[in-house]
């Protein structure tokens, strides 16, 4: 998933809507015209936060330049280090800078969404607590973001860095060919995804 061919700007645009609409519509049914609005309007999102930020236009082997200026510059060298103590390696951080940012942060709108759709599910359909729903959710998916955020999680719950995503992603899906007593019991052993998956780097098993 990812690093789709960088061509023209506008070009790389419909390349995402197109790819993403195509796959949202194959995992969760809903019709063509509907998998496109959606893509479309976290896409017109994600453009916009990303011309905000200035990192629209940044280059393919942004991670190479990241961990290059380390070298020499303390604040790059200390937001890495606090990523590298999350498990993160030089290839997580230049395969996931090697995506262009319209796409990351499309990855991470695309998360979010999945996770708020559990909640719905769980309060609307399941009737589950709110609480409760939003202590379930984090166990099935992961948050990524800033490990130092501790304004909803704390210890292990904090968000995980996104560079982990693709590792994550694997690690999942092999979870999912076990049989679903174990997988049940892999979920209730953790208060979160996010805690298992650090769990499972320090065993060396991601």
């Amino acid at each position: 998933m990812g690093r789709l061919k960088k061509t023209k700007d506008k070009s790389l645009e419909t390349q995402l809507e197109k790819v993403y609409a195509e796959r949202y519509q194959a995992i969760t049914g809903v019709t063509a015209p509907m998998a496109k609005k959606f893509i479309k309007l976290l896409l017109t999102q994600t453009i916009k936060e990303s011309k905000r930020a200035g990192t629209y236009g940044l280059p393919q082997d942004y991670g190479q330049k990241l961990i290059e200026s380390a070298e020499t510059d303390e604040s790059v060298k200390e937001a890495l280090e606090k990523k590298r103590a999350d498990g993160v390696t030089d290839d997580d951080i230049k395969s996931w800078w090697a995506i262009s940012d319209l796409e990351r942060r499309l990855l991470i709108k695309i998360d979010e969404t999945n996770r708020v759709g559990l909640f719905l599910k769980f309060i609307n359909f399941d009737k589950i607590p709110r609480d409760e729903a939003n202590t379930l959710v984090i166990k099935y998916h992961p948050v990524y973001g800033d490990p130092d955020d501790t304004t909803q999680w704390e210890g292990d719950d904090r968000p995980i860095p996104p560079e982990l995503r693709e590792r994550v992603n694997r690690y999942v899906q092999n979870q999912q060919a076990l049989p679903l007593e174990e997988q049940q019991k892999k979920i209730e052993a953790f208060t979160s995804l996010n805690a298992r998956v650090r769990h499972e780097i320090r065993e060396g098993n991601i």
